[in-house]
């Protein structure tokens, strides 16, 4: 996760976690929240220093409403104490979800409903009555429209990773990465993004496997309501549904992520395309999009043309049980 990676390189040892520890208490004595708990992550994530550095981080954060960091230490404190007394914990994790609601950087919460009502067979409609079998479904049935959770907040993290992304110097197609001009804190947004985003598919899997369909569904819905680019998020909101038997929500993801895709391949093609014009070299851009190239620089991390296969793919996708059955 981007918030506990790594500052200095390599791991320390227990030496430096504790020189470390003991900077980070100094800064937040001297009122320097964002140093300290830079310097906490540090020792949390890679040093030998049991719960000690824990309650500090905790604390600090919870002073400064840092909740997206707090729960990143609450992970890293379950994943590496999980058989310590929880309680507090969970009171802390609990208010920590909610803040976090709140700011629109979760999904509100859904619980599978427990005592559903008797079902109970309706009255005939007199105007569908009398159609031939399987007519009045044809004449009732309207299409499935997907329902995004009410509380995302735009900018999207997707449409903040655009935005960061189009403020870094233009690919250059002679001299390659232009590395030199790339700003020295950009390895570190990029890399932010792509954690937070895998952070969140992966709460995602572990809400699908402890909560259920109906809370799953909701928080991929979310994930991808921040449009991220990345196909991870709806292939498996839409194995979700195959799995589920949810013919119409399926189709209707396949059909918006068909679209979705296939608009930023667009939108990333004429992009590419207009810059190498500039530089003179379109005939390389149209060549490398032909042959269905991704282009990226900035060692990767950035990704200037991306032909998304998944499009091809979704596009053969069928559903595990037809209608008909």
């Amino acid at each position: 996760m981007g918030f506990l990676n790594s500052l200095f390189g390599g791991a320390p040892t227990k030496y430096d976690a504790q020189k470390f520890f003991d900077y980070a208490e100094k800064q937040k004595a001297k009122g320097n929240t964002v140093e300290a708990l830079n310097y906490y992550a540090k020792v949390i994530n890679h040093g030998d220093l049991g719960v000690k550095p824990f309650v500090p981080c905790i604390e600090l954060c919870m002073e400064h409403d840092e909740w997206e960091k707090l729960l990143a230490c609450i992970k890293v404190y379950r994943k590496r104490f999980p058989k310590e007394s929880s309680g507090w914990i969970d009171k802390i994790e609990k208010e920590t979800i909610e803040q976090l609601r709140r700011q629109g950087l979760l999904p509100t919460e859904v619980k599978e409903q427990q005592n559903p009502k008797e079902l109970k067979i309706c009255p005939s409609n007199p105007k569908t009555a009398d159609f031939p079998k399987g007519k009045e479904k044809e004449q009732q049935k309207k299409p499935f429209v997907l329902t995004f959770p009410t509380n995302i907040k735009h900018p999207t993290l997707g449409e903040r990773y655009d935005e960061y992304c189009a403020s870094l110097p233009p690919f250059d197609f002679y001299e390659g990465d232009n590395e030199d001009k790339i700003p020295a804190d950009a390895d570190m947004e990029i890399s932010d993004y792509l954690n937070r985003l895998a952070d969140t598919l992966a709460y995602c899997r572990d809400v699908e496997k402890t909560q259920g369909f109906v809370a799953a569904e909701q928080y991929y819905l979310f994930l991808i309501g921040h449009h991220p680019w990345e196909p991870d998020a709806y292939d498996e909101l839409l194995e979700l549904y195959r799995n589920n038997g949810k013919n119409d929500a399926f189709e209707a993801l396949r059909l918006y992520s068909i679209d979705h895709f296939s608009k930023r391949r667009e939108c990333m093609e004429r992009q590419l395309t207009a810059l190498a014009e500039q530089q003179g070299m379109k005939e390389m851009a149209t060549e490398a999009i032909r042959k269905g190239e991704k282009v990226s620089y900035f060692r990767g991390l950035f990704t200037l043309y991306d032909p998304f296969p998944c499009i091809e793919h979704w596009k053969r996708l069928m559903p595990i049980f037809s209608d008909s059955e």
